[in-house]
């Protein structure tokens, strides 16, 4: 599943502060599953009786998103689609294949402080992407 990156939240004193979390050169590529099943609301021949549902898989953080969470999207770059999406590897080996893929993907994450305003689902919006400006003090540590 293609995103842009994903939330995660730390606790401070004054509440949950999320973070955007991302690969600079990117879109990610989260590994996930499909289900099809049929609505027991929709009669046989319903042309919309069957209904899709997905879910991300995620896994022990690795690397740089583990100073914001302890899980993260099971991802996976390129050279990994074929062999997600191809159907000819057992259990073990898509675990494995996550595993690697996953570690790879998290040595080039980065992350910086979101507005709070992601912690509604009313909300909606390009600028919810955007950073939190630093304080002046920590900009001026970073040579900003």
């Amino acid at each position: 599943m293609p995103a842009a990156g994903y939330y995660e939240w730390t606790v401070t004193e004054t509440g949950k502060q999320p973070h955007f979390i991302y690969e600079p050169d990117a879109a990610l590529a989260m590994a996930g599953i499909v289900s099809a099943w049929p609505d027991p609301s929709k009669a046989e021949d319903d042309p919309e009786k069957w209904r899709l549902s997905t879910a991300i898989i995620t896994r022990d953080s690795h690397v740089a998103p583990g100073e914001v969470h302890d899980r993260m999207p099971a991802c996976i770059t390129p050279d990994g689609y074929d062999d997600w999406l191809g159907g000819h590897l057992d259990v073990d080996a898509l675990m494995q294949l996550l595993d690697r893929e996953s570690y790879a993907v998290a040595h080039d994450l980065e992350h910086y402080e979101v507005s709070r305003d992601v912690n509604s689902v009313r909300n909606n919006g390009p600028h919810l992407l955007d950073p939190l400006p630093r304080p002046a003090d920590e900009s001026a540590a970073h040579g900003v």
